[in-house]
């Protein structure tokens, strides 16, 4: 849990950046909702409200790449984005925001869960690999769910993608590297290039 708190910033700003539109000045705020917690302090000590303001923008710019947003129309202008570090349940929230952190280059991806690792689809950190497995199954499927849990979440969304049910996919998934019952452990701040 102490790293769920303190990792909700990534998904805050992944999910409500990728609404800004570049081309209007957007103003930033970073709010520590939960500075006495161990997650909150583990924020203010690893990334910190500068770090965090100081990312958002490149955030936003890689979002657009990642979720193929190139023109401008497809993009909701928001003019602030508040994030907030506070308490929030998200294991898929959290592989989405390692997907987009693997993909990005800034992290170095040996530092992350290896395939086929994790309890649950849902857990958090092993995410990101089971998001990879399904773009094997489904090209930018990663993107498409993205794009479907703008407002709402529903398990029906990997049926309609993938034509599965999502703890079918997860089975399946497991098989294919062995049913190995791996822990999903990650420092993500090992090897951060910034």
């Amino acid at each position: 849990m102490d790293r769920s708190i303190c990792i909700f910033l990534i998904p805050v700003s992944l999910l409500l950046a990728r609404l800004v539109q570049n081309t209007h000045a957007v103003q930033y705020v970073v709010t520590n909702t939960v500075p006495n917690t161990p997650g909150g302090r583990l924020f203010d000590q690893e990334i910190g409200v500068n770090f965090a303001l100081t990312i958002m923008p490149v955030i936003n710019e890689f979002i657009y790449k990642v979720f193929e947003e190139t023109r401008s129309e497809q993009r909701t202008y928001v003019p602030v984005v508040n994030v907030y570090i506070s308490e929030f349940p998200g294991g898929l929230t959290e592989g989405t925001a390692d997907y987009v952190m693997v993909k990005s280059g800034i992290y170095d991806q040996a530092t992350y869960t290896k395939p086929g690792a994790g309890k649950r689809w849902d857990e958090g950190y092993g995410t990101e690999k089971f998001l990879e497995y399904c773009d094997s199954l489904l090209k930018d499927f990663t993107a498409k769910l993205n794009l479907k849990m703008q407002y709402t979440y529903s398990n029906k969304y990997w049926v309609e993608l993938l034509g599965k049910p999502v703890d079918q996919l997860w089975r399946e998934y497991k098989a294919k590297y062995g049913n190995q019952p791996q822990e999903a452990s990650v420092d993500m701040f090992q090897g951060l290039k910034y």
